[in-house]
């Protein structure tokens, strides 16, 4: 049941709440895990250059197995700058979890999602200002009503 769940949850994050789109750089945080696993699939599968961070060399391979195309241990390096060093400064166009305005380009949209790691830190709304930026907290329910979103 749970993997049903973290598809429908994969399919509105990057197909609705952000339609990724061939030529598309991604950021996914925790891309080893339940849904990280499938957005960085799921971004390749669709033509996107797929970043993802993870904590160990084990779930390293694994990102590189689902579809990252550069894999990030995030406890051995810093994120942000090696992001900028993979887009040569550019930044990615979404970046799936976690605080990483830092890594977006301009007009970029930081998807937060989840809610087995708490509420997130607030972001000042002004901080998207220099770049033209986007935050959003999609919830499945709006994305899947009415039936005709859901079936499909």
């Amino acid at each position: 049941a749970s993997v049903l769940l973290k598809g429908m949850t994969a399919y509105v994050l990057v197909r609705q709440a952000v339609k990724v789109q061939a030529g598309h750089t991604v950021l996914v945080h925790a891309a080893a895990g339940g849904v990280g696993s499938l957005l960085c699939q799921w971004a390749n599968a669709l033509g996107a250059t797929v970043i993802g961070t993870v904590s160990t060399q084990e779930k390293a391979i694994q990102a590189t197995q689902d579809g990252c195309h550069h894999v990030i241990i995030y406890t051995k390096e810093g994120f942000v700058a090696r992001v900028a060093v993979i887009t040569s400064g550019k930044g990615v166009h979404v970046v799936y979890d976690a605080g990483s305005l830092l890594c977006l380009m301009p007009r970029g949209c930081m998807i937060s999602y989840g809610q087995s790691s708490g509420r997130p830190d607030p972001v000042p709304v002004s901080d998207l200002a220099s770049k033209s930026q986007c935050l959003a907290r999609p919830c499945m329910r709006h994305y899947t009503t009415p039936s005709d979103e859901w079936l499909h």
